[in-house]
C-alpha cells in the first residue's frame, strides 16, 4: 500500500477523532451541566449514542425542523460514522503490483447470512471520506460557536 493511501487512511482516523470530540463538546454546551459532568455523561457513550443524545437535547431545547441545519448535520454525523466504520472494520487487500486496493469485509447478518464483501477503494475515495469528516467537524465547530456564551 503506497504512502498516499496510508496517509488518507490516517486522515480518516484523525479527522473522526476530532469530530467525536467536537460532538461531545457540543453536547456539554447544550446540556449546561458543567464540563466535568458533561465529560462523565459522554465519555462512555458510543458515537451513535452521542448522536442520539445530541438529537434529543437539541430537540428538547430548540426543536429540529426537518431539513434544518441541525437535521442535516445529524444525518451527516450518521454517514460519517458509517464511512469511518467502512475504513476501520475492513481488511485491505493490495494486488501484487500495488496498483489496486480492495476493501474486504465479512458479514453474517440475519437476513443475508454469511457474505464476503469486496469493494475497490482508491486514494481519492479515501481522501473524499477524510475531507467529508473534516468538513463536518468544521460545521460542528460553527454550531458550537453559535451556542457558546
Amino acid at each position: 500500500m503506497d504512502n498516499k493511501y496510508l496517509e488518507g487512511l490516517g486522515r480518516v482516523i484523525v479527522n473522526f477523532s476530532s469530530l467525536e470530540m467536537y460532538l461531545s463538546f457540543l453536547i456539554w454546551r447544550l446540556m449546561e451541566t458543567g464540563l466535568e459532568l458533561g465529560k462523565i455523561i459522554t465519555c462512555e457513550l458510543s458515537f451513535q449514542g452521542k448522536i442520539n443524545l445530541l438529537a434529543s437535547v437539541y430537540k428538547l431545547k430548540f426543536g429540529i425542523p426537518k431539513g434544518s441545519e441541525v437535521d442535516l448535520l445529524i444525518k451527516r454525523l450518521v454517514k460519517a460514522e458509517e464511512d469511518r466504520n467502512k475504513i476501520m472494520h475492513s481488511c485491505w487487500l493490495i494486488d501484487e503490483k500495488n496498483k489496486k486496493t480492495t476493501r474486504y469485509k465479512i458479514t453474517a447478518k440475519q437476513k443475508q447470512g454469511l457474505k464476503d464483501n469486496f469493494e475497490e477503494f482508491n486514494t481519492q475515495h479515501v481522501n473524499k471520506i477524510a475531507n467529508f469528516i473534516g468538513d463536518l467537524t468544521k460545521d460542528l465547530g460553527r454550531l458550537i460557536t453559535k451556542h457558546s456564551p
